[in-house]
């Protein structure tokens, strides 16, 4: 059973370049785990832009097979009303795909999917920008492989201009007004505005960059935790092995 690092311990409280390579690496644990949850999120949402209905193949069973089929369903319970509405969700689901069905679930998660995906895309960027943890590096994530790079300065073009300090026009509130039959202006604060330019086509180039991402910080946590073990002092390793053997 694994134990938390006893970063307090005397051994290594006065160790500095220990406890910033332990929080260097603790940084990179955070972020496998964040691109893990971002990946989960856009595959979500990917299967609600992009699932296309599986047609329907009917091939004639044997007969012996379906007498064997009916003996072993004679006993079965009378289906629930729980079991009738599965059947008819998912006969819904595979005739015409994921958004057809949560149409009628939720009629406004369609126009939120655009909202879901920036908080997605602000979420990834973080992981190279911030300032608290250990920033990635995409010179690093991206090593020899250019048209990934480009993918992700793009995503990072779109995070910067659109959805954190709207710059691009695309997508802005303008000052709307008209003339009334008397010939007086007004300004109609709450008129049509330019359409939302929507970003969700991106979700396929997201998720590369993603296990890009992936890729790279599982090596480099292995190599951060094997720098560290490696170095550790003998005193060191004996604090390590004693506060193991703790209850």
């Amino acid at each position: 059973m694994s134990k938390l690092f006893p970063k307090t311990h005397e051994a290594f409280a006065s160790d500095n370049d220990l406890l910033n390579k332990i929080k260097g690496l603790e940084d990179r644990i955070e972020q496998s785990y964040q691109v893990y949850q971002l990946t989960q999120s856009l595959l979500a949402i990917s299967d609600i832009i992009d699932s296309k209905p599986v047609p329907k193949q009917d091939f004639p069973l044997p007969a012996e097979l379906v007498e064997a089929m009916k003996l072993l369903l004679q006993d079965a319970p009378a289906p629930t009303q729980l079991d009738r509405d599965r059947d008819a969700i998912w006969e819904m689901r595979r005739r015409a795909g994921t958004q057809y069905v949560l149409a009628f679930l939720s009629p406004n998660l369609w126009m939120s999917l655009e909202e879901l995906f920036a908080g997605i895309v602000v979420g990834y960027q973080q992981m190279f920008t911030s300032s608290n943890r250990a920033p990635l590096k995409e010179k690093d994530v991206f090593a020899g492989q250019n048209e990934l790079k480009a993918v992700h300065q793009k995503i990072e073009c779109i995070r910067n201009k659109h959805y954190a300090h709207k710059e691009l026009e695309h997508g802005r509130h303008r000052v709307a007004y008209f003339i009334d039959e008397h010939g007086a202006i007004t300004i109609d604060a709450g008129g049509a505005q330019t359409i939302i330019h929507y970003h969700l086509t991106l979700c396929p180039d997201l998720i590369r960059c993603l296990l890009a991402a992936t890729s790279y910080l599982k090596q480099d946590i292995k190599s951060r935790s094997d720098h560290i073990v490696g170095n550790l002092t003998e005193e060191q390793k004996q604090a390590l092995r004693a506060h193991a053997a703790q209850a």
